[in-house]
Parts: structure tokens; sequence; C-alpha cells
């Protein structure tokens, strides 16, 4: 009796899963995330390898995560001869290849999050390494930099100091909202995002609420700032203190225009669970409403009405509108 060969289906499967691998790894080696450039070292983690031009000057601060993957290191000369004077580190940064800020003449402060010292070798920041003005570190962490290593030379630091922005999502409702939010490249889901960020340190805050809901209001400690919200994002210059941002999100509508006639139009507009209707009567430009009857009943008599028409209706009853061009 033959035996079955098992080991072209095993090859071929092996193939599969490399080239997807392998698809995965190329995409992300040629992402670019707000002028950094990066590549993928696995399926969760990246690497920063170089920067736009638009970057060589000013403050660089290298997010914690990039399209969901955690910013892990930073390559060999991937910012060599950049000249910016400012440097901030995610807590998830672990190593910092050769040269990788050498002859950045300009820089003068070094922020880091990590609380275990990032591996380097005496040529990571290359010939400015004694002109640092500072390096701040996370709080209880300065005696660990001082003993290791390459980090011993910056005498002049301090520890970093940190504040708590907290977000809420709650529904008009009041229940918690399952939103989806990205703070300064941080994404996380939930209904709450809690995360510490140095002090004065410029945030973007984008919240997403879920699907079939919308952001209906933000406000900041207290203060109301919805008008100064475009496309679910919040820019915040810098944390002067602990934070608490609190979102409103409400459904979604769902709009039906159900009749359009010469002079107005008519628009059924209603909750997503389909209980309660909202009916829009919108004359045209020089139009006017004629006749707005529900059954028998005038409702062109109703109190405080003027131009348009918006009330809750009994989505089984009959209504006739007539509009008339006016003189």
């Amino acid at each position: 009796m033959n035996r079955p060969d098992f080991s072209q289906r095993k090859w071929t499967g092996a193939v599969a899963m490399v080239v997807m691998l392998l698809t995965h790894l190329s995409a992300a080696a040629q992402s670019e995330y707000s002028g950094l450039k990066c590549k993928a070292l696995s399926v969760s983690t990246v690497e920063i390898v170089g920067y736009a031009e638009a970057l060589d000057g000013g403050e660089l601060v290298i997010p914690s995560q990039i399209g969901g993957m955690t910013v892990v290191s930073i390559g060999h000369t991937a910012f060599k001869g950049c000249g910016i004077t400012s440097l901030t580190l995610p807590e998830t940064i672990s190593e910092i290849g050769y040269g990788a800020f050498m002859d950045c003449d300009r820089l003068l402060t070094v922020n880091i999050g990590a609380v275990s010292p990032p591996h380097t070798n005496g040529y990571s920041f290359g010939s400015i390494t004694m002109k640092l003005g500072r390096l701040l570190v996370p709080t209880g962490c300065r005696e660990a930099y001082k003993d290791m290593g390459f980090w011993h030379v910056y005498d002049n630091g301090g520890e970093r100091e940190y504040h708590t922005l907290t977000i809420t999502t709650r529904r008009d409702d009041g229940k918690n909202d399952f939103s989806t939010f990205d703070v300064n490249g941080i994404e996380r889901q939930g209904a709450e995002f809690t995360h510490e960020f140095d002090k004065g340190l410029p945030i973007t805050v984008k919240v997403t609420p879920s699907k079939d809901y919308e952001l209906l209001k933000m406000t900041v400690n207290g203060e109301d700032v919805t008008n100064q919200v475009e496309d679910n994002t919040y820019q915040m210059t810098g944390l002067a203190g602990n934070t608490l941002i609190e979102v409103t999100a409400q459904q979604k509508p769902v709009g039906l225009t159900i009749g359009q006639a010469a002079g107005g139009s008519v628009t059924v507009v209603a909750d997503r669970d389909i209980k309660n209707y909202q009916m829009r009567v919108v004359p045209d430009e020089g139009y006017s409403l004629s006749q707005l009857t529900e059954g028998k009943k005038n409702l062109l008599n109703l109190p405080n009405y003027w131009r348009d028409f918006d009330r809750s209706i009994n989505k089984k009853g009959a209504y006739t509108v007539r509009y008339k061009k006016d003189q």
C-alpha cells in the first residue's frame, strides 16, 4: 500500500506563510509617519530608520506606536546630521543604533521615557555627547542612567515631569462607548484612555466613536471645546497639568427623503432603532407651506411655526404637504 506524500503540501503552506510575512514587512519598510521613515522588525514592532527633510530642525518627538506597531529602536545613522534642538524618545525604545544622532550639533536636550536605559554605544550621539545641555529621564531612574555605560556622561540632567491625560467616552444616554483613540500615535480601543505625557508636550487627540455613533461634544477639564474639533481631532498646545477629556457620542441619524415636490422637500429622520421619527418640512427659497395636515388636523397653526417644520411624528399617520410660491 502506497503511503501518501504530504511533503509538497507542507512546502506549499510554508511558502505561502513566508510570502505573506515578507509582503507585510516590505510594506512596513516603505512606510512613513509624520516625516519619520520606518521598517518592520516583526509583525508588531518597527525601527525608525530615517526622516524627511521637513524634520530638519526644531523638536523631534518619536511616537511609541506607528500604525499600531510598537517603536522599539532607532536605526544606525537614522538622524545623522539632523538639525533638531530637542529630542523626545518614548518608553518603548530599547536600542539606539550606531551614529543615530551623530553630527546633530544643535541638539541640546534629550527626553527619554524608558525606565531601563536604552542600549547604545559610544557613537550613538557621535561627537555631541558632551555638548548636551540636559538629559531628562523618568522619575526615580536618574541613578540607573548614571550607572549605565554611555549615559553617565550627562551629569547636567534631571527627571522628567509627567502629567496624566485621561479620555472617557460616553453616549448621550450615559452608557460607555467603545471608541478608538489615537493620541500622538498611541492607538487604543475602549471607553477610557489613560497615559502619562511629558509636561508641555503638544498633544493630538483623535477619538472615533463606535459604529453608528458620532461625536456630539468634547470637554477639556470641563471646558467645552467642541467647536475646536475637526474630523474627530483636537489639538492641544501642551499639557499644563493632569487633564481630563470627556467625549459624548450620539447615534447617527437615519435620513430618508420621502417627498420632493415643486417648492420644497419632506424628510423623515429616524434614530438607529427606528423607534422615534422626526419629520422635517423645508420649503425652497421663494416658497412657503400652503398645506400641512396630519389626517384632518391642520398643523400650520402650531405655535412658534415660522419657515421650517420639525416635529416628532406618528409613523402610522398620514400627512399632506403642499407648497406655494411667494408673491
